[in-house]
């Protein structure tokens, strides 16, 4: 699944591509085509001056335009970004457009950066021109999503099947269904610290424990605003859902207080049933002998075992307490259990536990993940370099045998190969640096190692991440019903509670008269 946004240049063509072909973000310029331009940010912003000179009206204000495709995090190589990226620069513009394109690996999810002219080098035409007029769903942002989505179908990635939710952008609507979403992950954290509060304070409280900090000004507007550690802005709670205002959590904290209240008053008005009810004693299977104690009590040696105990002494064995017993009730409660057992989910405690620590580990791992493919890409692209230059290495010596007019006839007839290996030679000398042992360079064989090395702990780790997502693709499907479950138990205890004061006030009224 890619998510796609653009926006128009008007300033400086130059300083955009600049900041897209950075190569902190695109592994050292790896990651960067041009199509009718050149890859460096000065002569392509004049190449595409010159055709907007040429061939264009010189009316429009816009410059270029910038798109920008993301994609989720794990779910495509720099590579198959790349060759993504340029498929739909290719079906958008037709070849008729110029174009710079990056692929950025600084973050979890990799993602595109195309800079075009806004010129159309044929018919001079501009791209709000042919892209952006009529109705809404025939706007150039539409377009481009579905031509997107198109290419991600072919190349087997997700694509969003239904119409985003009013008020959720594209890609917040996606990743709260992928249960990406910080919002959405700061929305469970939020109801699981509910569910544990006995008060609004203790509210807070909590949310402090979870490095969550609120800010509460019941006289403001805005009566509360979340934000989570690593995020910059406040979220309003209102923002968040109805549920998360500072006047829902309150009653839905009394409520649970009382339905928690009643049930414990039900408990003990049970218990004190069954502790007045005389039963006779069941008859045991197993065989008694006549010291009056069962003979499989013989079973086993030493002096523990050599003592007779009566059997109205013997310790009843202590059942084994059911972990899912709050969803029992439920109507697919058996598919549930089976489904969170079948991830390592083992009772309704851990459930909760993973609500709040679940994402946040796999998101720190995700992270872990992403640093160690580029540090792998790095020392792959370095192996490469070294090869590539011994291929070179024999006309490169003929080259630095030779000595005036000789030298400078092969130059010209090698200058391919010769600027190859000089460029080559000098990117290995410029990344080889952090690999060197004792000062000095490391032998291919030894990066290959280190790399495959490298390789088996990314692989050991993605099956970890590949399984909390897994984890969370169960716990995100039957979240709501659960929630759904527990919500309405809560609101039969409380009717329960309402029924008895109405019976207390029923009997004090008729001893009144």
């Amino acid at each position: 699944m890619a998510i796609t946004t653009i926006h128009p240049v008007r300033r400086t063509v130059s300083a955009a591509i600049r900041y897209i072909i950075n190569g902190n973000k695109t592994g050292d310029h790896s990651l960067v085509q041009s199509f009718m331009c050149e890859g460096k940010p000065d002569r392509a912003a004049e190449q595409f001056r010159e055709v907007r000179q040429r061939v264009g009206t010189g009316r429009s204000t816009t410059l270029a335009q910038h798109l920008i495709q993301s994609f989720l995090p794990c779910e495509v190589t720099p590579e198959q970004a790349m060759m993504i990226g340029e498929e739909l620069c290719h079906r958008l513009l037709g070849e008729q457009y110029q174009f710079v394109i990056a692929t950025h690996i600084d973050h979890d999810h990799i993602h595109n950066h195309i800079v075009f002219n806004n010129t159309n080098m044929i018919s001079g035409y501009t791209f709000e021109t042919e892209h952006n007029q009529g109705k809404k769903s025939e706007r150039a942002w539409t377009e481009i999503q579905k031509l997107s989505d198109d290419i991600c179908r072919e190349n087997g990635l997700s694509v969003i099947e239904q119409p985003k939710s009013k008020g959720v952008s594209h890609y917040e609507y996606e990743a709260r269904k992928s249960g990406i979403s910080w919002k959405e992950h700061l929305r469970q954290i939020l109801k699981a610290i509910i569910v544990q509060s006995t008060s609004l304070d203790d509210f807070f409280r909590r949310c402090t424990e979870h490095n969550i900090e609120c800010v509460y000004k019941p006289e403001n507007k805005v009566k509360l605003k979340y934000r989570p550690q690593g995020k910059e802005r406040f979220v309003r709670a209102d923002t968040l859902g109805e549920e998360y205002t500072p006047e829902a959590i309150t009653e839905s904290i009394m409520r649970m207080q009382n339905a928690l209240a009643v049930a414990q008053r039900f408990t003990r008005h049970k218990e004190l049933e069954t502790s007045v009810i005389t039963a006779e004693p069941k008859p045991t299977t197993a065989p008694i002998n006549t010291e009056g104690v069962r003979a499989d009590d013989h079973i086993g040696s030493g002096a523990e075992n050599s003592k007779l105990v009566p059997v109205t002494d013997a310790p009843e064995k202590e059942e084994k307490a059911d972990g899912w017993a709050s969803i029992r009730g439920m109507r697919i409660c058996d598919d549930i259990i089976a489904d969170m057992e079948s991830v390592g989910i083992h009772s309704l405690a851990e459930y909760n536990a993973l609500s709040v620590t679940g994402w946040t580990k796999r998101e720190e791992l995700g992270k872990k993940l992403g640093k160690l493919k580029s540090q792998i890409l790095a020392i792959d692209e370095l192996i490469a370099k070294i090869n590539h230059l011994k291929e070179l290495s024999d006309t490169y010596k003929e080259y630095k045998g030779l000595t005036g007019f000789k030298q400078s006839r092969f130059r010209k007839k090698n200058a391919a190969a010769i600027d190859d290996y000089e460029q080559t030679n000098s990117y290995i000398w410029e990344h080889i640096e952090p690999f060197k042992q004792d000062d000095k360079a490391p032998t291919v064989k030894q990066l290959t190692d280190r790399s495959n090395d490298m390789k088996l702990r990314f692989n050991a780790m993605a099956q970890e991440y590949n399984h909390l997502l897994e984890v969370e693709a169960v716990m995100g499907k039957y979240s709501r019903e659960i929630r759904k479950h527990i919500t309405g138990q809560q609101n039969r205890c409380a009717a329960e509670q309402s029924r008895e004061r109405r019976q207390g006030r029923n009997r004090r009224n008729s001893e009144l008269e």
